[in-house]
């Protein structure tokens, strides 16, 4: 039903657009818009720590609900990642940790994010927290996000 709802609102596809992905492409096994759904998806099932995706990689119900075609990894270019068919830790704290200057010319920081369009993002899906002014008593509204969700579901 996650993956359902996602697929119809385009939320972790939104978000993804909201990368620029420097990785050489012969090297990529997990497209930006698959880690975003990854990391989603876990905080979603309540695994919110980076270290519980140690495990989750080799879990094939996660696999097929993040798309993966192969969910049991056995397609892997790495030997040592053969049996996993999702990203690690590592590769998943590159995403969260990313940069607004991040380049091509970095080694590790090659994904680089527009932290204004993920703020958009999350305003418009109602994740992002609202400006309230508890001296004031006073809850700012944040400001229009420039996003458009499917007729069906708005």
């Amino acid at each position: 039903m996650l993956r359902e709802v996602d697929e119809r609102l385009g939320f972790s596809k939104k978000l993804a657009e909201c990368f620029t992905d420097y990785r050489d492409e012969k090297g990529i096994e997990h497209e930006v818009e698959a880690l975003v759904r990854q990391r989603i998806y876990g905080i979603a099932l309540g695994y919110e720590d980076l270290n519980d995706h140690d495990d989750l990689r080799s879990d094939p119900l996660l696999a097929v609900l993040c798309g993966k075609e192969e969910p049991m990894g056995s397609n892997r270019k790495n030997p040592r990642d053969q049996g996993k068919a999702l990203a690690g830790k590592s590769t998943l704290k590159r995403v969260e940790l990313t940069e607004e200057d991040a380049d091509e010319k970095d080694r590790y920081k090659k994904i680089k994010c527009d932290g204004e369009r993920i703020r958009d993002q999350l305003l418009c899906a109602r994740l992002w927290p609202l400006n309230i002014d508890s001296s004031k008593g006073t809850v700012q509204e944040p400001r229009k996000a420039p996003i458009s969700y499917p007729s069906e579901v708005a």
